[in-house]
């Protein structure tokens, strides 16, 4: 197995940060960078019987309690596994009820889907009772696609961009297939981010589509994200939306050791700067403690 040397540094200095951090994001961060400690307590927030009691119980939020399966995935997926398989199926009528309780389910299962096999989520459904919206929404995006075959990979960028898929839509394009081994250029990686519009803001969220096809990227395409990339880490502004997506992507198209050093160093600058700086990097937080885990 590929050892990331630089990858391995930042996760301890997430460690060693988290460490000296309080409250329920710094005890996020903890869990995922490898905390056995914060891990358990995390995961005694995830059992049924403590998502059950809503607010009255260890959740804090629905958001919060989204996020900590996403921490305890980046450590262990397998233990997310074992919690949802212990959870009361999303189509239990308390769960699809508006409520306290049924909002935290509701959180907790779309978070959890996109970890679970193909045999645990097809069990999900009920011929007699409706998944919620979003519970649905989510297996779609895991289990089906918008295309089966795209004959090359440019077929592919000038759907998402002729038909301006959303997030969501770009996902379901995971399982389609491409015939060509051609890859992408700076091109057409330019004009999927940035259009044809001067001063448009990135849309970073149709990267989505490469997540699992790096291989696809010629070395002149990473150069432009990695361009984009250097470009809002150096800024004080907040990430470009969808900025996680474009990090992902970085990171499994094998990159220098000096990626990863600018991933930590934007880190600890932005986790520094109080609550919303630290709950803005997360994601990116979790992709570098976790060696399977990934945007949605």
């Amino acid at each position: 197995m590929r050892i990331d040397i630089g990858r391995a540094r930042v996760r301890r200095q997430l460690l060693s940060s988290a460490a000296a951090g309080t409250g329920p994001y710094w005890e996020l961060l903890a869990a995922a960078a490898g905390d056995q400690g914060a891990a358990s307590a995390v995961a005694a927030t995830l059992t049924r019987d403590s998502i059950g009691l809503a607010f009255d119980g260890l959740g804090i939020t629905p958001d919060i309690s989204a996020l900590r399966v996403d921490a305890l995935a980046a450590r262990d997926p397998d233990l997310v596994r074992k919690l949802a398989g212990r959870w009361p199926k999303p189509t239990e009528s308390f769960i699809l009820t508006a409520g306290d309780a049924g909002d935290f389910w509701l959180a907790v299962w779309v978070a959890a889907i996109r970890f679970l096999n193909t045999t645990e989520i097809d069990r999900l459904k009920d011929e007699h009772a409706p998944l919620s919206f979003g519970v649905e929404s989510e297996r779609m995006c895991v289990r089906t696609s918008l295309v089966r075959t795209f004959d090359t990979v440019f077929d592919m960028t000038k759907f998402i961009i002729d038909n301006d898929l959303d997030y969501n839509q770009s996902r379901r394009l995971d399982r389609a297939r491409i015939c060509s081994d051609q890859k992408a250029d700076e091109r057409v990686i330019s004009e999927m981010v940035f259009g044809s519009t001067a001063g448009a803001a990135h849309r970073l969220h149709r990267l989505r589509a490469f997540l699992h096809r790096t291989g696809y990227l010629s070395p002149k395409a990473i150069e432009v994200l990695q361009e984009i990339f250097d470009e809002a880490v150096r800024s004080e502004q907040r990430l470009p939306r969808n900025f996680a997506v474009l990090t992902n992507v970085m990171a499994f198209a094998n990159p220098s050791s000096g990626f990863w050093a600018s991933v930590g160093e934007y880190l600890c600058r932005r986790s520094g700067t109080g609550v919303v700086g630290l709950r803005e990097v997360l994601p990116i937080a979790f992709l570098v403690a976790g060696e399977n885990w990934s945007v949605p």
